[in-house]
């Protein structure tokens, strides 16, 4: 009955608890003791009517507050507004210390802000809870790029005791198929997409694609680039992958919204070659994909099956498998290595190969999940604590009495679950599939009755 008490127990993690609300994709659920009897907590629901019932904005929460900056503390820069970087930002300013924020755009959020589409996250909501690291003292720097305005020496040079790098994974990939022209007219990798769609909107623009459209891939970027193309497009939408759909990364949830929305799925299926003409996308040679034996580690193979090839047209070619870091960023005087994927090498307390130096996110395990981000993030700061109060790292309280709990198996109490009497999961409020030919958000918040009943399964 206080969701503005509940707000707070969040807020002991992360500031984004409007946007977890929104677009997590619900991991912790995975170890709900409820899943032992019928559907686990809807614990991103739970988050999402918290926050909007709380009163107030996130930012509001702080407004007043005594300032907790200790001036006596070594400064530290966080490079990098998106999660990570956002959450390092702000358990570092709880700490007392001061922090000042660089980012290349012009506003925080990062991916989260530039590759969610407004119908997961709409405008506004990442912004309000961002304003709290304003409100705690934090000192924002936008329109700074690592490596062209400024280095981590530099950073060292300017007083800086500590450097966190949550700079992401904000290149995205292409196909790499034989003879690929990614100049060629229709042919967009998925960050660009999102990040060119998001931009239109943000400025009052409702873009659109004549034709069809083909999105080469199935994690949740494939996910977000397939859904809004649907919202712009003319034509039909496909989403093309070479795997199964029990091999897809994206979140259930979101292969099915797709599929209630019309989108076509090709799963066994792969991307040949390009077709194209006059330097124009006019479509792709996809060839069907069958299932091998499963290798070391479990998972099957995939192979062409010689023969199964079959065009399909499109004026637009979306790849949407994968992401890495920015080049050029980094330079060899910054002494910061890097992994042989080309992320950022970091050991369990997250130092880089450069004392004071720190990495987290995306930009140090590849692209993952907003959530994991924002651990990260928690994680570093404590870590960045460590380093500035004791010279060391290694040990994190939290860490490790995780890892002892699991060493131990202290969570498998071989409960009866037989004998809790089932009751039925929330389920969430969507508009009608018919209304989603715009970017109005689709998921609602669920009521207050349906909140404390699922409160309640617990």
């Amino acid at each position: 009955g206080h969701p503005e008490l509940a707000a707070g127990v969040l807020l002991h993690h992360y500031p984004l608890v409007s946007t977890c609300g929104r677009v997590c994709v619900k991991p912790c659920e995975k170890a709900c003791n409820r899943n032992a009897v019928d559907a686990p907590v809807a614990i991103k629901e739970i988050k999402r009517y918290i926050s909007d019932h709380s009163g107030m904005p996130i930012s509001e929460l702080f407004k007043g507050m005594d300032p907790m900056t200790d001036y006596t503390k070594a400064r530290v820069a966080v490079v990098g507004a998106g999660p990570a970087g956002l959450n390092c930002a702000y358990h570092l300013l709880m700490m007392g210390y001061p922090v000042d924020i660089f980012d290349k755009d012009r506003q925080a959020g990062g991916m989260a802000l530039r590759g969610i589409p407004p119908y997961r996250l709409p405008k506004g909501v990442l912004q309000k809870e961002t304003d709290a690291i304003g409100e705690l003292g934090g000192v924002w720097h936008f329109g700074q790029r690592l490596g062209r305005d400024f280095t981590v020496s530099s950073l060292f040079d300017d007083g800086y005791g500590a450097v966190f790098l949550g700079i992401g994974c904000a290149e995205g990939a292409y196909l790499g198929l034989p003879g690929e022209d990614t100049s060629m007219k229709g042919y967009r990798n998925g960050i660009d997409f999102l990040l060119d769609i998001e931009t239109k909107v943000a400025d009052g623009i409702l873009p659109r694609i004549d034709g069809d459209v083909v999105v080469v891939g199935c994690g949740n970027v494939a996910m977000d680039c397939c859904r809004t193309a649907r919202r712009i497009a003319t034509g039909k939408v496909h989403v093309v992958y070479r795997r199964t759909e029990q091999d897809a990364s994206a979140d259930p949830d979101e292969i099915e919204a797709a599929r209630e929305e019309g989108i076509e799925f090709h799963f066994l299926t792969n991307p040949v070659s390009i077709l194209s003409e006059d330097g124009h996308v006019t479509g792709v040679k996809l060839t069907r994909m069958r299932q091998t034996e499963r290798d070391a580690r479990g998972r099957r193979g995939v192979k062409p099956i010689e023969g199964s090839e079959y065009d399909v047209s499109c004026s637009t070619l979306i790849a949407a498998i994968g992401q890495k870091v920015e080049r050029n960023v980094l330079s060899e005087a910054d002494g910061v290595l890097l992994d042989r994927r080309g992320n950022i090498s970091v050991n369990s307390a997250l130092a880089t190969s450069r004392p004071g130096v720190f990495a987290g996110g995306d930009c140090a395990s590849g692209p993952t999940i907003l959530i994991e981000g924002l651990a990260k993030g928690q994680m570093a700061a404590n870590s960045i604590d460590e380093y500035l109060s004791r010279g060391s790292v290694g040990f994190t309280p939290r860490t490790r009495m995780g890892e002892i709990i699991h060493d131990c198996r202290l969570l498998d109490d071989g409960a009866d679950y037989t004998r809790i009497l089932k009751r039925p999961r929330v389920e969430t409020p969507h508009i009608p599939v018919s209304e989603r030919n715009n970017f109005r958000e689709v998921d609602l918040t669920i009521s207050t009755e349906a909140a404390e009943h699922e409160a309640e399964r617990c």
